[in-house]
Formats: C-alpha cells, sequence, structure tokens
C-alpha cells in the first residue's frame, strides 16, 4: 500500500479485497519496532489454538448439518443426486470433518464453501482452517466391518475359560 494517509480500517479494508481467501482470518496490526501489541498477537493465536481443538459431540454435529442441508439442498445435475449420509469430527485433528456421501464427485465446490460457512459459524471457527473431507459410503465395506465384529464377539463368547473345570 503505497499512500501513509490511510488508517488501520482503510488498510484492512484494502487487504481484504487483495485477499480474499483470508475472509475468514482475523487481522491484526503489530509493530515489530516497537513492540506494540505483540501480546495480542500471541493471545489471539492462543485462542484460535484453543478453538482448533473443541470436539463437538457427533449426535449435535449431525443433527446441526442435516438440519443445515435439508434447508439448502445441494443442486445436482440429472442423474447425479447428492446424497449425504453423515458427518465425523475427525479425534486426533478437530478441524477436520469427514462426510460420508454417497459420491464424493458430486459435492460441487460452492457447496463444500456453504458448509463450511455453517460450520464456522455455528461453532465459531474464526481463524481456524477447516478442512473438508467427503468420503464415499460404501455398504459392502460397512457390512464386511459388521460381520468381522459379529465373528470377534463371537469367538469371545466360545473361548474357553481356564478357570472354570473341563469335563
Amino acid at each position: 500500500i503505497k499512500s501513509r494517509n490511510l488508517n488501520h480500517e482503510d488498510i484492512g479494508r484494502k487487504v481484504r479485497e487483495e485477499f480474499k481467501f483470508l475472509k475468514d482470518a482475523p487481522l491484526i496490526f503489530i509493530s515489530g519496532l516497537k513492540g506494540i501489541k505483540i501480546n495480542d498477537l500471541i493471545n489471539l493465536c492462543n485462542q484460535i489454538y484453543k478453538k482448533s481443538k473443541i470436539i463437538h459431540d457427533e449426535n449435535e454435529l449431525n443433527n446441526f448439518i442435516m438440519s443445515k442441508v435439508a434447508q439448502n439442498l445441494p443442486k445436482n445435475k440429472p442423474g447425479q443426486t447428492l446424497h449425504i449420509y453423515g458427518i465425523k469430527q475427525h479425534q486426533i485433528y478437530p478441524n477436520v470433518f469427514e462426510f460420508t456421501v454417497n459420491n464424493p464427485n458430486y459435492v460441487h465446490f460452492s457447496y463444500k464453501r456453504y458448509i463450511e460457512n455453517v460450520i464456522r459459524e455455528k461453532f465459531d471457527y474464526e481463524g481456524v482452517i477447516i478442512k473438508l473431507f467427503f468420503r464415499r459410503f460404501c455398504a459392502t465395506l460397512l457390512m464386511m466391518k459388521l460381520f468381522n465384529s459379529f465373528q470377534v464377539k463371537i469367538y469371545t463368547i466360545l473361548e474357553v475359560d481356564p478357570q472354570v473345570p473341563q469335563m
């Protein structure tokens, strides 16, 4: 910015115009030479870090997202209907959300942005990077997982207890 006659509001507006992808990032003015507002920057970083580590209840998250999806259904091409089956928040990286859908290719980038904005507004994720992953729902894999867990349960029931005398 070449002009010296700008105040913080004007500079902030110009930065937001130039870097539209940073619309959710907080903007803070500091001076490295004078050390002005360095503590504010550190406090802001700590707040953003704490927000990024919050894990939400899965049922609350699913209910909220499904209600927002029902309010604004995804636009579909003929024969390419998007179905969202559920959402999970990653346990290790809480700012990552995994959606189970019928086909990830059917999710339009504008609908991803809509869902991200909805999550950001509801859970106060200002300054937090949110990542959305769309995974294909596969009934075959689900059945295999259920079958394998069922087999494990059967084996644990049929195991012989060493404390019980054998006949």
